[in-house]
């Protein structure tokens, strides 16, 4: 069936969406075949032949124009233009941006040179998700009709099993729900009230509950009242003496607990406990504005709710990520909310759309086709790949000819927990597998023959959290686990300690280039460089990313000496990338 346009079609929109295709052609994605085949010499073309063809946005616009009945772009553009005869195209039904409220940050001094690739008002304008009704409601209190039962329908999905038994859970829907619009009088509300206050008075008492589920309930309880005042805010006095060097312990509590410090504003002076906490947080923070182990989106949804100097300048730094985390409809998924409060408060909607629109970092030069599985992590062993699917437990050989399946070898397993990913490391495969004391059993390094199938040395790995992808820089194997980066000598068995000050947040695969390393994260959306000395070398998009709510775009990647190959789970493809102009571009470096 072709597809028709909307009843109020915006030529911008079509530019964008066009546009889009584009990008997703040049990142091997198979899902633009079917319009790009509309394109007379491109009709032919088996996938993989046509996603390795050039191709240029007017042939784009062209396919575009035919998948809406047209015979030409230019036909579709007098027809929209038709149905706007009496207003602007672009403007048609576009909401007013608000009026920033906080201090205008200057794109030229953060090293900012280029904006938004999708027009982020035309989703705000005329999404109909969830994410958008909120953006429309609690920022630019602009709510359109249909929003209310969309809100409404999340709350009672919110409430089908409430209240939730755990703690914590409880305090993130609490939360959710008063952001949604319910009453604090409402009596699921009271209800929930009544048990959040009775484990805070624990708190107050001077027992220390949990940090991780104190803040967010403390935070939920401020925004609703206690009937207690005088206790509420002792409790709240008790989170404002808190000491800030105790949020090593988790990675949302430095985010959570600044949101509760802001919400009981009008209960105690917070100005020395924000300027410790904001404080703490910039000093670390690096030119991505990563800090390991911390959620960036929490991070960044805490410092825009403080109204603090130096929290506007950790918004700056964070520009970057909100530049590159933008999906193609203009929006950011589930983080929307968080972005639009942190673009219109600080001015940024209007200032970041007049700078030349972003393009892709990478281009896909060559792809072969994956194997079958949940495939997550990737190696080069000097003359062949080898992905790890997790869900069988085996890691498979592929030629780098053609992605013809060389050998499929179950790896060996002893003891609890699961395998985490692979790497190489002098002729042997190395496995990493377990998690920690508390969760899946300490974390092991297997040696394993790929001939044989049998690990050659199993030794323990001294970290925190479940391990992930390696690679291997002179006589020492560096090792993704969890927030840190674990550096060990296999043939010693001597531990380096860990590494993670620029590290991005989670890392998840590494890649060694030269004295260097590529590295994926997931949970920010780069794919970073770093060198040896916790230098952060390079951070760009990562290989097929498509917005912040799909979980490690790129699952794998791995350097054959010359070449960086991306892995494409979705896809089902591995594939040789390079940079673009774009991609080469050298890094913003905020003077903040």
């Amino acid at each position: 069936m072709t597809p028709s346009l909307p009843e109020q079609p915006n030529l911008r929109h079509l530019k964008n969406q066009a546009k889009a295709i584009l990008k997703s052609h040049s990142q091997g994605d198979l899902s633009i075949c079917k319009v790009l085949r509309l394109v007379p010499r491109l009709s032919e073309l088996p996938d993989l032949e046509l996603l390795a063809a050039k191709v240029s946005l007017q042939e784009v616009q062209h396919a575009l124009a035919k998948s809406y009945g047209f015979a030409a772009w230019d036909e579709l553009k007098t027809d929209v233009t038709a149905r706007s005869s009496s207003t602007d195209a672009d403007k048609a039904g576009r909401l007013r941006i608000p009026k920033a409220t906080g201090e205008p940050i200057d794109l030229d001094a953060v090293g900012i040179t280029r904006g938004f690739r999708y027009d982020p008002i035309n989703w705000v304008s005329n999404s109909r998700t969830l994410a958008a009704a909120q953006v429309r409601k609690r920022v630019f209190d602009q709510p359109l009709e249909g929003d209310e039962e969309i809100l409404d329908a999340k709350i009672k999905e919110i409430l089908h099993d409430w209240p939730p038994e755990d703690p914590g859970k409880l305090s993130q829907l609490l939360t959710e729900l008063l952001e949604l619009g319910v009453s604090p009088d409402r009596p699921e509300i009271k209800e929930a009230l009544a048990n959040v206050c009775s484990k805070l008075e624990i708190f107050a008492e001077g027992v220390y509950l949990n940090g991780w589920t104190v803040a967010p309930l403390l935070r939920g309880v401020c925004m609703t009242g206690w009937h207690d005042a005088e206790k509420l805010r002792a409790t709240h006095a008790r989170l404002v003496a808190y000491d800030c060097d105790d949020v090593q312990a988790d990675p949302w509590v430095w985010a959570r607990t600044v949101k509760a410090l802001v919400a009981g504003s009008h209960l105690n002076d917070i100005s020395p406990a924000v300027d410790l906490w904001i404080g703490f947080l910039h000093d670390r923070i690096n030119a991505a504005g990563c800090w390991n182990k911390y959620d960036p989106w929490d991070m960044l949804d805490a410092v825009v709710a403080a109204d603090h100097p130096l929290a506007t300048k950790i918004v700056a730094r964070d520009l970057p990520m909100i530049l590159q985390a933008q999906s193609a409809d203009g929006g950011w998924d589930n983080r929307s909310l968080i972005v639009f409060r942190a673009l219109v408060k600080h001015g940024l909607i209007r200032s970041l759309g007049k700078l030349p629109e972003r393009t892709a970092d990478w281009r896909v030069v060559r792809t072969i086709p994956a194997p079958k599985g949940n495939l997550h992590t990737m190696t080069w062993d000097g003359e062949r790949l080898w992905v790890l699917d997790r869900d069988k437990n085996e890691a498979i050989a592929v030629s780098p000819e053609d992605g013809t399946e060389l050998k499929r070898l179950k790896v060996p397993l002893e003891g609890p927990g699961k395998i985490g990913g692979i790497g190489w490391y002098d002729g042997l495969l190395a496995v990493t597998a377990g998690g920690t004391e508390h969760h899946d059993g300490p974390s092991r390094l297997y040696l394993v023959d790929t001939d044989t199938s049998k690990a050659q040395k199993v030794l323990p790995i001294d970290a925190q959290w479940g391990p992930s992808g390696s690679t291997q820089i002179g006589d020492d194997l560096w090792i993704a686990h969890g927030c840190w980066m674990v550096v060990i000598n296999p043939k010693t068995g001597q531990h380096h300690g860990t590494s993670h000050s620029v590290y991005g947040s989670w890392p998840h695969d590494l890649a060694a280039d030269g004295e260097a390393f590529w590295h994926t994260d997931e949970w920010a959306p780069f794919l970073f460089k770093s060198g040896l000395k916790d230098n952060l070398l390079e951070f760009c998009d990562p290989p097929f990313y498509r917005g912040p709510s799909e979980e490690l775009p790129t699952r794998g990647i791995a350097h054959d000496g010359k070449n960086l190959w991306a892995l494409d789970n979705e896809n089902k493809r591995i594939c040789i990338v390079e940079k673009t102009d774009s991609g080469n571009e050298p890094l913003a470096s905020p003077n903040t």
